[in-house]
């Protein structure tokens, strides 16, 4: 029998998802995807609701630019990597993995050939201050702004290996590692987007405010971690209620902090209970993208961030995982992370992303050094962290 690395190796698309049981939102059980059946890629929401209707084990994305079908807003520019805005492969084949399938090997840092960003730090800076001017006006209370590193190998890469050396070094509760031909999604998020289980109970648990591991009282009485993570939780109990019976949307665990092995994350959660004929498919429309990763109010939040970002986001700040077989009660269970500390492959391209919540009390050089926290643990895997430094 084939070890988990050989079927994902052989396969031309493959998947693993990884769900930790270091924290209280997560499901606690890792799958590995395989056997092709069917993919679908590139489809608006209307088409994808149509396609995904037929029951299977469904895996995929739904990029950031999935935003210009639900609301009128600009295309942004590509840049560099050019991904499907969305993508599902139907797999025959799921087996339950265990921590002992990842365990990690003799890691070697590839050879880069270059790194570079769209964005300097003295434009991420002034982009900082051009936000809190938005702020001052009254155009919204919080922006999520985002810079993109990218790059080229100088040597084949093992996609594999690096997915397993940054689950050693920077573990979360929602890894994924999917292989769509040459292109390879190499993730590991913090952030649970939506939850269903097969009763239609639906879960969030937006994440907004980080500090470094240690600091976790600090952010605990963090005036501006705290104002920044409600924004977003009532954002998205907001969107809960589009798709959840009145009355049943909660919020629990408001400002919970969570250490990991770098990083301190302030979240919270939001519950509800899906009405008759709504899906989890539904419930992610209805609270796309996340809420965490445009602002709020979203559609002029999502409009500032175009504007000083200049490119697409692509894959990052979109949302990643699977949905499971139609249960009797006609509910298509599904578990969905946010797309952030996520590397993307294709070919012997690379490249990745990093933001912060941007607030009126804001200090730019502090969300600057928060950019670096974040970017850190891919940044030294690819051996770039000081050039990233410098850019």
């Amino acid at each position: 029998m084939m070890s988990i690395d050989e079927k994902i190796l052989n396969e031309e698309f493959a998947a693993i998802l990884l769900t930790s049981k270091k924290t209280s939102y997560t499901a606690g059980h890792s799958y590995a995807f395989s056997g092709i059946e069917h993919t679908i890629s590139g489809l608006n929401f209307a088409e994808l609701r149509t396609n995904l209707k037929k029951s299977g084990n469904w895996v995929g994305y739904f990029g950031y630019d999935m935003k210009n079908d639900i609301e009128n807003l600009s295309e942004d520019e590509d840049l560099f990597i050019q991904t499907p805005k969305s993508w599902f492969g139907q797999f025959t084949e799921k087996r339950l993995l265990s921590e002992n399938n990842f365990a990690p090997s003799n890691y070697r840092v590839p050879d880069i050939a270059y790194v570079k960003s769209n964005m300097s730090k003295a434009e991420y800076l002034a982009d900082v201050g051009k936000i809190r001017e938005y702020i001052a006006r009254g155009d919204i209370y919080q922006a999520n702004l985002t810079r993109k590193f990218y790059g080229e190998f100088a040597e084949e890469i093992r996609p594999l290996e690096i997915f397993k050396h940054l689950n050693a070094i920077s573990p979360a509760p929602y890894s994924a590692f999917l292989k769509i031909r040459d292109m390879y999604i190499i993730s590991t998020s913090p952030e649970l987007f939506i939850r269903v289980d097969e009763n239609g109970e639906a879960v969030t648990c937006p994440i907004k405010g980080s500090a470094a591991k240690g600091n976790s009282a600090e952010l605990s009485e963090s005036k501006k971690d705290i104002s920044e993570n409600l924004m977003i939780t009532d954002l998205m109990r907001n969107d809960f209620s589009k798709s959840c019976k009145p009355g049943s949307v909660k919020v629990k665990d408001l400002f919970e902090v969570s250490e990991f092995q770098t990083i301190a994350h302030m979240f919270s959660t939001v519950t509800g209970q899906l009405k008759p004929g709504e899906s989890g498919f539904d419930l992610i429309k209805n609270c796309f993208p996340p809420g965490s990763m445009t602002g709020a109010p979203k559609i002029r939040a999502m409009q500032i961030c175009s504007e000083l970002e200049r490119h697409k986001r692509g894959i990052y700040s979109g949302v990643l995982g699977y949905f499971a077989p139609h249960g009797d009660n006609g509910i298509s269970p599904c578990e969905f992370s946010v797309v952030i500390r996520t590397l993307i492959i294709k070919g012997n391209k690379f490249e990745f992303q990093v933001g912060g919540g941007i607030t009126y009390d804001s200090d730019p050089e502090k969300e600057w050094a928060e950019t670096m926290m974040k970017a850190k643990p891919i940044a030294d895997a690819l051996g770039v962290y000081a050039e990233v430094e410098r850019l």
